[in-house]
């Protein structure tokens, strides 16, 4: 079953919104990361009321859990009140009403649908990788429906045609987009238009008396101990997907002479796709991962074989070019393009890796002896070498995992087992078997170090920014040109920075800056030579001031190559633009023309703090998202159809296309 489970998960994702999506909704099935599960009523109260029809609490409540969770992949921690602050929640909450409002428009339409058209839809979901129709997957996943779920299958017919009436209201509102080749024309000058500028860092001096520094060391002494160091025992169940079949196919193609910049658009799932996998020239360093090394064994024209790299992704390398000596006297540079696949196991793989890693940890702790539930369950034990929590490599654990591996056994004591920890290449069930203890270390020894983290902490801080930035813009006013800086205020120690050849595209010619690309070109582009401008800052708080020096439009060369080849994924990209701005047009022309409101109390109470907030986010029942093309689920989790009805599609010979 965990076979047919894997072949029909995008499948059964249907099957799934209409089956468990909206009953989960009305019965409150959520549970929020800042407070325990609401009781039924809490969960039922209406927390918005659209054309008469209310939005439950629960379903607000998980909706901006969705939210808390994307942004914690990103590294960044919040709570509800955070969400009210921002005005994320409102957003929020405009979504939702949107959705609601295009699912009655979508009800409301005059567009039907026959039962035959309604199983091809379903049918379109069926096809292998050639684009052609599967009918033995078909007919299983119609046995798995009627002997596993019992569910009408008029619901699921109705379903689908509800969700085709959704796509046709989406496609109805962003049909008038349009793009003009003129447009166009200006997008492909701006991607390819350098610019030479020159930026200085405005930063007053910090000198840190004494008592700052002492402070610093007085406040948590204990931040510059030398930290402790562990070794442990350890068992590890790979994650890693075995490579793709089709990088055989690719690999086979590209040395059969097909273009490999064509094949990398169609298959690559690299950052470089659309630039055909171009790498640019690539020179061996010290600092050459491993997984990029064969890349330089290829002799012009060679393909390589696959490349197993970190994070499960697999790589396919074409040599183009070579030179000698460009980079570096004596070192072989390399003109490169390359091919990324990233396979995944199933949530079925997923899932059976985890409960068999934690079935070894549970036996482990048991029995206390890691070495003996590893052997019954068929697995070896590693062990490590001494490691801190500021070791940048551990002995036996692949660097991709060094990071999670280190913090899941940092505040273990000696004899004590981890929890599971999930790595990009393995999970690991580990226990510690050596234990230093962290040693003090007296404020005379550390001192350097404390008046760095005196410093740093000036810099950071809000007072010290707004003093950079008011500074910044009294000598923006003072001055012609940044190299009069250095003269007319000697105390910064500023240094004029030439940034030649700077692209909105390429952060490469940034050369380090550490700022938007895209948000520098536009203060730049409409600058006369000399001008300065600013302030601007970077992404840890540093203030600039910038000088427009020259612009270089692109090149009668850039026109002829690359305008023909990027042209229609111009179009692409600003169509879409363009479509998504009519969509949220219509959607606020809905938002205006349709009663709906807020309950102010219910919507108050989502954001009051509650004394207990262990609970943790549900993560598997994903609210759809915000207010895009395909919505398809959002009208699916309106309604919990009902068991029994309707006839399954007739099964399909195998031979039927």
């Amino acid at each position: 079953m965990s076979m047919l489970m894997r072949k029909y998960k995008k499948e059964i994702l249907w099957v799934t919104i209409i089956l468990v999506v909206g009953p989960f909704v009305v019965w409150g099935g959520y549970r929020s990361a800042n407070r325990p599960d609401p009781d039924l009523e809490s969960a039922l109260a209406p927390v918005a009321v659209v054309e008469g029809a209310s939005i439950p609490a629960a379903e607000f409540r998980e909706a901006l859990n969705q939210e808390l969770q994307q942004r914690k992949r990103f590294g960044q921690e919040a709570e509800f009140t955070d969400l009210l602050a921002d005005g994320s929640a409102q957003r929020v909450m405009e979504a939702m009403v949107s959705r609601r409002l295009l699912a009655t428009e979508a009800e409301n339409s005059p567009y039907s649908f026959d039962k035959a058209y309604l199983v091809e839809q379903l049918k379109e979901q069926f096809k292998n990788d050639a684009g052609q129709f599967d009918a033995e997957q078909f007919n299983e996943w119609v046995k798995l429906i009627d002997e596993r779920s019992g569910q009408s299958w008029n619901q699921i017919y109705e379903e689908v045609a509800n969700q085709m009436r959704y796509q046709l209201v989406i496609t109805e509102a962003a049909a008038s987009a349009r793009v003009s080749e003129k447009e166009l024309k200006t997008q492909f000058e701006d991607a390819h238009t350098k610019l030479d500028l020159k930026y200085v860092a405005i930063a007053p001096p910090i000198e840190p008396t004494e008592e700052d520094i002492r402070a610093q060391y007085d406040a948590d002494p204990s931040v510059y101990d030398i930290p402790a160091k562990r070794k442990a025992d350890f068992v590890a169940l790979s994650v890693r997907p075995p490579a793709p079949a089709v990088a055989a196919e690719i690999i086979q193609k590209a040395r059969a002479g097909e273009d490999f910049a064509e094949l990398a658009k169609a298959h690559s799932e690299g950052v470089d796709a659309v630039e055909g996998g171009d790498m640019g020239w690539m020179v061996k360093t010290p600092q050459t991962p491993a997984f990029q090394e064969p890349l330089f064994a290829l002799k012009p024209g060679e393909v390589s074989d696959v490349v197993e790299g970190p994070a499960g992704q697999y790589f396919i390398y074409k040599a183009e070019e070579d030179r000698e000596g460009s980079s570096l006297p004596g070192v072989r540079d390399v003109k490169a393009r390359r091919i990324v696949l990233s396979p995944k196991l199933s949530p079925e793989e997923n899932a059976a890796l985890t409960a068999k890693a934690e079935a070894l940890l549970a036996a482990a702790r048991e029995s206390g002896d890691l070495a003996a539930a590893a052997a019954e369950a068929g697995l070896q034990v590693q062990t490590t070498d001494l490691f801190g929590p500021d070791s940048v490599a551990i002995a036996q654990v692949p660097q991709e995992d060094v990071f999670r591996f280190r913090t899941g056994v940092s505040e273990l004591g000696q004899g004590v087992f981890s929890n599971v920890i999930p790595g990009q290449a393995n999970l690991y069930v580990a226990k510690v078997v050596e234990l230093t203890p962290p040693e003090p270390q007296p404020f005379e020894a550390v001192k350097d170090q404390v008046r760095e983290d005196a410093i740093e902490a000036v810099r950071r801080s809000p007072e010290y920014i707004e003093k950079c930035r008011a500074l910044a813009e009294e000598i923006k006013g003072s001055v012609s040109v940044l190299a009069e800086i250095p003269e007319t205020h000697p105390e910064l120690n500023a240094e004029v920075v030439d940034l030649d050849g700077f692209n909105q595209q390429d952060y490469m010619s940034l050369g380090g800056l550490a700022v938007n690309p895209r948000q520098l070109y536009s203060m730049a582009a409409d600058k006369a030579p000399g001008d300065v401008f600013g302030p601007i800052q970077d992404f840890m708080g540093q203030t600039y001031l910038v000088q427009f020096v020259a612009k270089h439009p692109p090149t009668d060369a850039d026109w002829e190559e690359k305008w023909p080849q990027e042209r229609d994924q111009l179009r692409d990209r600003a169509l879409s633009m363009a479509q998504n701005q009519r969509l949220s047009d219509y959607l606020q022309y809905l938002r205006d023309t349709h009663q709906w409101g807020l309950v102010e109390e219910t919507f108050q109470n989502i954001f009051q703090p509650y004394q207990d907030e262990t609970e943790t986010p549900a993560e598997e029942a994903a609210a759809p998202e915000a207010e895009g093309a395909g919505d398809a689920a959002g009208a699916a989790a309106a309604a919990a159809p009902a068991p029994g009805g309707g006839d399954a599609p007739a099964e399909s010979g195998a031979s039927q296309p």
